[in-house]
């Protein structure tokens, strides 16, 4: 999902960007604009979401990121809407932004908990062990 969205990020900002400009008649600086409002509401919401986001559910935060994060961004550049329109949008869409990675560190090490137990087991046990196991089955072959 996350390399998805990268892709479609991608061209986004380096092929849909930049022909809307140019045919909205608000050129370079209405990229520039733009992308500062997404950009700095996303830090923003980084910033709220790494101190507030553990009391915040995940999974309700995660999809409600990625739903702001996505589509709106494309459908207000399609169609057509005024500059202020514009910048409302990429205002929230960063907000959605900015809630994602946090949210994903809380999420991804939760899911993995599970695996990484069944994996403990398998080898022995003591994931608290720092280090190679006594028998050097993790020393490193030359």
């Amino acid at each position: 999902m996350v390399g998805v969205t990268n892709l479609l990020d991608t061209a986004f900002f380096s092929v849909l960007v930049p022909v809307w400009a140019q045919a909205s008649g608000n050129g370079p600086t209405a990229i520039g604009l733009n992308n500062s409002v997404f950009g700095a509401v996303a830090v923003a919401g980084s910033l709220v979401a790494a101190a507030a986001g553990h009391r915040m559910p995940r999974r309700a935060v995660f999809f409600t990121g990625y739903l702001l994060a996505g589509a709106p961004r494309f459908l207000v550049l399609a169609a057509d809407a005024p500059m202020w329109a514009v910048l409302a949008v990429f205002a929230v869409s960063g907000l959605g932004v900015g809630f994602l990675n946090p949210i994903l560190g809380a999420i991804l090490p939760a899911g993995l908990r599970r695996e990484w137990r069944e994996v403990d087991r398998l080898r022995g046990g003591g994931l608290q062990e720092l280090g190679p196991r006594p028998d050097n089955t993790d020393a490193p072959t030359p």
